[in-house]
């Protein structure tokens, strides 16, 4: 109990007015506030007692059924009532379906009305929202008079009883809460929801120490055009923004708004506006009679002040833009303070933020009795780094060697944010930068751009060049100012001086040991360096240990199968698998990998398309756990990937979903010429390889057509729709491979390549294969060969990036994109070529596609709009009409080569469709994340 006898009446004052459950016995434990607590309850019975006779119109019409322990509802069996509130009973009930409990939700079904219609409308929203602070939707349905939601139950306290048994909480506590309601509270908005009722009483904390967003019974869709108000039934008075009660509508502002009320409360015990009625409350707001939150609590950092004040701003535009906005200012609340001056050595580097955190008393003053009684154990943090531009996304990232700052890029401009700071300072003339690595002083950045490698003063300044490359990708800066690279889409990796120079191969493609050599790391010695690249022997991607001494076509060291890049920092390497990053100890004079993998976090994204890059970095000068063992901690940043599988779907010609088909990590999908079948790369779960399946629409089953330990991708279809045909590195060459789409049978190997390539199709006589191959400028021609045989011969072939042919169906023009005039645009040309051809993209366009009749051809056009332009190929000049705008692709980025496909008539579409409302990419910072 709290010594404090006000605070604990107020909170049962205020229980009674909300009609929430009170438990009288676990408050009655206190002889010196038993007698006044008796009396309330004697108060509450009365109230109770009038509620109930009053009459229900609702519930007169259509009565609910006495629900008890053991009684059946649905599949549920009903075990005990957990709650109740003026919208219906919580219940705790067993799911043999799911075989757990759960928390069942009953309100009565009022047909007509909005209170028992937004159950059903609240679950569909819920179950967009996977968050590890947000409880989980399992189901809702109408049954026996009552509508029922049924979701995760969440057993342990609520804020607000925290609040209540324990005191007033301290200002550390409260920032650390804080995040992670507000991680929450970007997904539920991510996913166009309000939560519109954030409060204690809201926000549990499981047994296992988990915080958890609860109740979305006044959820409503944040696009809804209907306002929340004080008289809506939605949201708590108390925790409330000012607009709500000026009739405003309901916004991520007020949700916000909610957020710094519940701060405020639990350092105070307090809201920033008493007030008794509704009516009362309204005035106080309008009158400006709020309690400034340093004359209730003056001892509080004034850091942290400032936050919950940004945040209780009487003007919404004053207060965060976004709960993630939010999240990072009090993130930044834990941050150690940067020193005044930078680190000049690799053996001065600071130790990781999570073992600085004694350093938080002069950077957030949290109260001195509580960090005396505990030991400076760290606490893990996350927040996110968004872009600036709403359309922008992180690109590429790089943490400093001391974890303070952040270099990332973004609409292709170099960009550093320091962790204590909200805003990331731009760099001027870094336009086209992409993959910075910093220098192990954190005195500087490296970068690429263009065909050269450069370097910029963290501190600011005009970039200098480095070197030139060709193709430069993935570096690392090492201890004696070595730069690593990878050229040439990795035909070879080189190595240069940070102050100029001529760059030198230290190891190169060798068509019997390893191809498409990639992302070089220093180690911690400057000796040796891991790099990636696909084995001759297994055709699978495999992290290698080389020493630099080593000649240039060294058999080095295989560590493992390892698809993604990888990270060295002190004596372990980090690697993604399946969206997960995973840590491994690295025993360099032994040259393997020691012990297990183990976990690190979720959710990393992987570009398939791109050596397995996952964007990611580490900063660990290594910091013991205190005690004995344990893991280090590191400062980890990386762009993340909803942990929600894509949905393949059919849609009509508005964009309008016609038809859900299947759920999993699908891409590059590839329609049949005769629209029964769609072939798709699918990511195998276990071994994180890409194989080949085909889906039967019409008997809605599925076939895996590949079981490789190499990549199997990008197919396409033989013109009779039985025969689908695939790349592979497994010989150790690009290969070409078919086998039928039906199953059953081992692939046939037919021809093999002489570099990179992708296939797009088969021509419409059956006897070509058109592709796309890299050219050593590092540049995509277009190119066809005949499937008997023989040479291959360039159809487009320039300095640009000439992709993604299409033929027309009477094999008479080829459609395909090149940035060669005014951007990246549409183009069709005949075959042979004859030196003419025609435009057919205005803005903007990319992946052209004929209709099954050649009438009509398609492309995506400018902010990913489905074009359409319709195409009369009789003539000896096609006659090209202008393109119209259908609906938006539903993608993200570049994460697929074939976003959109066309069925046989042109009123319906193939898409693959990212999770709702995915936002647009940002960082994952994690701060004092344990690296086992």
């Amino acid at each position: 109990m709290p010594g404090d006898s006000e605070a604990l009446y107020e909170h049962v004052s205020r229980a009674l007015a909300d009609g929430e459950p009170i438990d009288w016995d676990a408050l009655a434990v206190d002889p010196r506030t038993r007698a006044t607590l008796q009396q309330l309850r004697v108060l509450s019975e009365v109230a109770r007692l009038h509620r109930d006779t009053l009459p229900d119109p609702a519930a007169a019409a259509l009565p609910p059924p006495p629900l008890q322990a053991g009684d059946f509802w649905g599949h549920l069996t009903l075990r005990g009532e957990l709650g109740r509130g003026a919208r219906g009973h919580v219940y705790r009930a067993w799911d043999p379906q799911l075989d757990r409990e759960v928390a069942l939700k009953l309100t009565v079904d009022r047909d007509t009305k909005r209170g028992s219609k937004d159950i059903i409308a609240e679950a569909r929203l819920l179950a967009r929202v996977k968050h590890p602070h947000v409880a989980t939707v399992f189901g809702a349905e109408r049954r026996s008079g009552l509508v029922g939601l049924w979701m995760e139950l969440v057993e342990g306290e609520t804020l607000e009883a925290m609040l209540l048994r324990v005191g007033r909480f301290n200002a550390r506590e409260v920032a650390l809460i804080g995040i992670d309601v507000c991680s929450a509270l970007s997904a539920v908005h991510a996913a166009g929801l309000l939560h519109r009722d954030v409060k204690a009483q809201n926000v549990m904390r499981d047994r296992n120490g988990r915080l958890v967003l609860m109740d979305f019974g006044t959820g409503r869709d944040a696009v809804s055009d209907e306002g929340a108000f004080v008289h809506d039934e939605v949201g708590t008075p108390l925790y409330m923004a000012p607009e709500l009660f000026r009739s405003g509508k309901a916004s991520v502002q007020s949700d916000i708004y909610s957020v710094g009320v519940l701060l405020y409360r639990l350092v105070t015990g307090s809201v920033p506006i008493e007030a008794h009625s509704p009516e009362s409350l309204k005035a106080a707001h309008f009158a400006g009679q709020r309690v400034r939150l340093a004359d209730v609590r003056s001892d509080l950092p004034l850091a942290f002040i400032r936050v919950v004040e940004r945040a209780l701003s009487v003007d919404p535009t004053e207060r965060y833009r976004s709960a993630g906005e939010l999240e990072m200012a009090l993130s930044g609340l834990l941050v150690p303070i940067e020193p005044a001056h930078p680190v000049k050595a690799r053996g001065q580097r600071l130790v990781t933020i999570g073992a600085a955190l004694g350093s938080l008393v002069a950077g957030l003053a949290i109260g001195g009795s509580w960090w005396a009684s505990r030991p400076p154990v760290p606490q893990e943090v996350r927040f996110a780094v968004f872009p600036v531009g709403p359309r922008d996304e992180v690109q590429s990232l790089a943490l400093s060697p001391d974890g303070l700052r952040l270099a990332y890029v973004s609409a292709g401009r170099l960009q550093v944010r320091r962790m204590n700071d909200v805003a990331a300072v731009e760099f001027e003339q870094t336009q086209g930068v992409r993959d910075p690595f910093w220098s192990p002083d954190g005195q500087w950045i490296a970068f690429f751009r263009g065909v050269s490698v450069w370097k910029v003063r963290a501190s600011g300044g005009e970039p200098q060049m480095v070197a030139p490359a060709r193709r430069p990708s993935s570096g690392s800066w090492g201890p004696d100012d070595t730069l690593l690279y990878s050229i040439d889409h990795g035909s070879s990796i080189v190595a240069v001086h940070a102050g100029g120079g001529t760059p030198r191969v230290i190891r190169a493609q060798h068509s019997g040991l390893r191809t498409e050599l990639a992302w070089p790391v220093w180690t911690n010695d400057g000796a040796h360096f891991v790099y990636s690249a696909v084995s001759a022997r297994s055709g699978r991607r495999v992290l290698y240990l080389a020493a630099a001494a080593d000649g240039v076509d060294t058999p080095d060291r295989e560590l493992g199968n390892i698809a993604s890049n990888a990270l060295v920092v002190g004596d372990r390497v980090l690697f993604v698998k399946a969206g997960q990053l995973q840590a491994q100890h690295l025993d360099v004079r032994a040259g393997v990998l020691v012990g297990e993998a183990m976990p690190v976090t979720d959710g990393v994204a992987i570009n398939p398309y791109d050596a397995g890059d996952a964007e990611m970095s580490v900063a660990m000068p290594l910091a013991p756990r205190p005690g004995q063992g344990g893991p280090a901690f590191a400062t980890v940043a990386y762009v993340g990937v909803s942990q929600s599988p894509r949905q393949m779907a059919i849609v009509d010609a508005s964009g309008r979903l016609v038809e859900s088909l299947t759920s999993a990590e699908t891409r590059d999908m590839r329609l049949s010429p005769d629209g029964r079948m769609v072939a798709v790369e699918e990511v195998d779960v276990e071994t994180g390889t890409r194989e080949i399946w085909v889906h039967d629409l019409e008997r809605r089953s599925r076939i895996r057509l590949t079981q490789h330990p190499a990549e199997d991708i990008a197919p396409v279809w033989s013109r009779d729709s039985g025969f689908v045909y695939f790349i592979s590195a497994r010989t150790g060459r690009w290969t070409l491979f078919g086998i039928s789409a039906h199953g059953g049978q081992r692939e046939v190997e037919l021809f093999a390549f002489d570099g990179r390539v992708i296939p797009n199709e088969i021509t419409p006589d059956g006897r070509s294969l058109v592709f796309q191959r890299l050219d050593q400028q590092g540049g995509w021609d277009i190119w066809i060969r005949s499937m008997a045989g023989g040479e291959a011969t360039p159809l487009v072939q320039s300095s640009h990036n000439d992709h993604e042919p299409a033929i027309s169906p009477d094999g008479r023009y080829l459609a395909y994109s090149t940035p060669e005039s005014g951007g990246q645009q549409v183009w069709v040309m005949p075959l042979p070529a004859d030196g003419r051809r025609w435009r057919v993209s205005s803005d903007y366009g990319r992946e052209p596609a004929w209709s099954a009749d050649g009438r009509m051809l398609y492309f995506h056009g400018l902010n990913r709009t489905l074009m359409r332009a319709s195409a009369d190929l009789t003539g000896n000049t096609p006659i090209l009409g202008v393109a119209q705008g259908l609906f938006t692709i539903p993608f993200r980025g570049y994460d697929m080569r074939s976003h959109f496909a066309a069925f046989p008539g042109g009123t319906r579409f193939l898409v693959s469709v990212p999770p709702d409302a995915l936002p647009p990419a940002s960082a994952t910072v994690i701060l004092n994340a344990p690296i086992p």
